[in-house]
């Protein structure tokens, strides 16, 4: 009996030591540390739903007061009297202050200011006469841009809970959940803005994000609404522009790596987040610009086009990377030109149609293209290719896959190039209609089979391209050069017959019953002869001499000839009249 009330008291000696270990190491992290939570606007105000000027929708009035409240963590078991604290506004102090701390207790301190559209440094700092010596200074201060995009993180407490235990072993002075979004996140991300500074976005991405609320939630409490806890944690918080969700799922396997400070590990950087984040702004999955090998069904002669030498495999399945690998491509560390410039489209707007991923007008700016693409062709020894012509396939649909593409063996359209190497491709030569993105479908590609002096190649134009002409300015006339790997035809046993043909139809000049009119025509074109049109056949050569397929109506005496899926150029109309004499008119057609 006494050697079991022996085992007892050693077993109650070391369990309590067990005990007292434990709590020194998860204590480690609570050593005397006060952090700079968050700083939130008030009043809260609803972005407003569809609206047409986000720039004013949704935001203060001028003049109006505005409160900014800032959110101060104590994570010790320390109570601080009278810690001083100050505001700065553009690097110049506004407020100074004193504030009391009980162990582990959130406080609060506010200023109020004169709402204007400036874009003014809000900076706040606890202890800046630096008395409490701490685990981490840096979480000391936060600053923030007062007209920045507003965000809210929620964030079960499992995982809240989790990233104070671990994250000051990083050792870059962060200490907690908020210490990793504001210091290692948003910090990050406004500093990429910055830098993206490119000739068409000479001073970087215009927006600074602000971390408006971090909400701190019972675990399984996300979604609180429709949705998934990630993309859509609360549907219907409409106070702020972008919202993303931590659920208290599998974060200690995701996050396991407590230790390297680098970008390998989201548990100092995770890049998705972020280019998550993008999506709630508008911004699509640049990578599926990619084309793999799969996608690719041409070919030239007997050779199957795609990981030929006309369409090499650069690396794995991929025949050709979108242009644009940065943040929405899967670096997740730079702003591509192309993002840029579509994040300045909507610089200083409210959310209209979402502030979750994805927004319903997500990837809206595919559809801005410029109403002209010339396309001048080079070889890859940049020689021009004058009078090439011109194969243009566009990516069918590739059901169950994301971004799936199929490029069958039937060209959708084809130019001739003129004496310079430059063919107007038109408005819209991705498709007859719209521009598409998504799963099991991205028609953001065309693949153009160049044919000159009896050589062939392949290159690929992508509708970022147009895009970035389109918000560069450039509505109505975009030029571009493609360069291409030009082989001969003979390599593959194909049949190159390429010659620059205009039509042998000339126009008549004399006696001639034709009157055709818009000259130059865009979506239609009427004409009218000295003649019974309803006994005569009418047709449209393009300059390969083929013949084309076009509806046409007969209405008081004319004809409309619909011409709206006709490429720009120049076009020939025939009338054959009920004697079976043939008449000619020149035409073009300028979308």
């Amino acid at each position: 009996m006494k050697n079991l009330c022996k085992i007892k008291i050693v077993l109650l000696i070391v369990m309590t030591w067990q005990a007292l270990c434990s709590q020194t190491i998860s204590q480690l992290p609570n050593e005397p540390d006060l952090s700079v939570r968050y700083i939130k606007r008030l009043p809260e105000i609803n972005y407003v739903w569809g609206s047409t000027n986000p720039t004013v929708d949704g935001w203060p009035t001028v003049g109006q007061i505005i409160t900014w409240r800032v959110h101060i963590k104590n994570w010790s078991p320390n109570t601080y009297t009278a810690v001083s604290y100050q505001w700065k506004k553009n690097n110049v102090t506004i407020s100074t202050g004193t504030l009391n701390f009980l162990p582990n207790q959130e406080k609060t301190a506010e200023i109020q200011q004169s709402w204007t559209f400036i874009k003014d440094s809000i900076e706040f700092f606890i202890d800046n006469l630096n008395v409490i010596a701490e685990t981490s200074e840096q979480n000391n201060k936060l600053k923030i841009y007062t007209n920045s995009i507003s965000q809210i993180f929620y964030v079960e407490q499992s995982i809240y809970n989790y990233f104070h235990d671990y994250q000051y072993l990083l050792g870059v002075g962060t200490n907690s959940w908020d210490d990793w979004a504001q210091m290692l996140h948003v910090k990050r991300w406004n500093a990429m803005f910055q830098n993206a500074v490119y000739p068409s976005a000479p001073n970087g991405v215009l927006d600074r994000i602000r971390v408006d609320s971090i909400a701190v939630m019972p675990d399984g409490a996300l979604p609180l609404g429709w949705g998934l806890a990630t993309n859509h944690p609360n549907d219907q918080d409409h106070t702020v522009d972008l919202q993303w969700g931590f659920p208290s799922v599998n974060y200690t396997t995701f996050y396991s790596n407590h230790t390297s400070a680098n970008d390998n590990n989201p548990f100092f950087f995770e890049g998705s987040l972020l280019h998550e984040l993008g999506h709630a702004r508008y911004l699509k999955d640049n990578y599926g610009f990619d084309i793999h090998d799969t996608h690719v069904h041409l070919k030239e002669g007997n050779t199957l086009v795609s990981t030929s030498p006309l369409m090499p495999t650069i690396v794995w399945d991929i025949l050709y990377f979108g242009k644009n690998q940065a943040l929405m491509g899967g670096t997740y560390d730079s702003i591509a030109e192309y993002e840029a410039l579509a994040l300045n489209r909507i610089a200083y707007h409210r959310a209209t149609k979402g502030n979750f991923n994805s927004p319903y007008n997500n990837g809206e700016f595919l559809q801005e293209l410029p109403q002209n693409n010339f396309i001048t062709f080079k070889d890859q020894n940049n020689m021009i290719l004058n009078n090439a012509c011109l194969k243009v396939y566009r990516a069918g649909p590739k059901p169950g896959e994301w971004y799936g593409k199929n490029f069958d063996t039937i060209p959708d359209l084809q130019f001739v190039c003129n004496a310079g190497g430059e063919a107007n491709v038109g408005h819209m030569p991705f498709d007859a209609t719209a521009i598409i993105h998504g799963f099991n479908h991205a028609n953001t590609d065309i693949i153009i089979r160049v044919e000159h002096q009896g050589k062939v190649g392949y290159g690929i134009m992508e509708a970022s391209f147009f895009n970035m002409e389109y918000m560069k300015g450039n509505i109505n006339n975009a030029y571009y050069t493609l360069k291409v790997n030009m082989l001969p035809c003979s390599q593959f046993n194909s049949t190159c017959n390429c010659a620059f043909i205009p039509t042998n139809l000339t126009e008549n000049n004399t006696g001639n019953p034709l009157t055709v009119y818009p000259n130059p025509a865009n979506n239609s074109v009427f004409i009218t002869a000295a003649v019974n049109l309803s006994a005569a056949e009418i047709f449209v050569w393009n300059n390969f001499g083929e013949q084309l397929n076009t509806k046409q109506i007969i209405s008081k005496g004319q004809v409309e000839i619909f011409t709206d899926q006709l490429p720009s150029g120049l076009y020939t109309i025939e009338m054959i009249d009920a004697a079976g004499l043939n008449y000619y008119k020149k035409i073009i057609i300028q979308h």
